[in-house]
């Protein structure tokens, strides 16, 4: 049996090792940001301020700025595809360029990836209907 001495010195040893575990941040020098400061923090003049996608888009819309998206996105077998990178051409590419390309390629690959390219082609071919009405 354990005296009642080496039982208290056996709490005081497992709850110092919890505190040091749960506290490890603190012992060790660590220090992370849990909450944002952002009033706080101020940029320094080496550091780049990065404005996302949706903060421009935004910004354009309070401003009245129309923008158009030359990307055409399509969903294959749960995957999204852009239609202009499966016929290897840049987005917004000119309706000559796209069916020049999807000839070609139809030439290159085999036919069980036929129904992958003729996709990104109808897609496309969508897209160019919509833009010219």
């Amino acid at each position: 049996m354990l005296s009642s001495q080496q039982v208290i010195g056996i709490v005081i040893a497992i709850s110092l090792f919890f505190a040091f575990i749960f506290n490890y941040r603190r012992f060790s020098g660590i220090k992370t940001d849990t909450r944002l400061h952002l009033k706080q923090k101020k940029l320094q003049s080496n550091q780049i301020e990065t404005i996302s996608s949706a903060t421009l888009e935004a910004s354009e819309m309070q401003q009245g700025i129309r923008t158009k998206s030359l990307n055409v996105l399509f969903m294959y077998n749960g995957h999204s595809f852009e239609a202009h990178e499966i016929l290897g051409l840049p987005a917004g590419s000119s309706w000559p360029a796209i069916e020049q390309a999807y000839q070609k390629t139809l030439k290159q690959i085999p036919k069980e990836s036929r129904e992958f390219l003729d996709k990104a082609y109808y897609v496309l071919k969508i897209e160019h209907k919509k833009m010219k009405i």
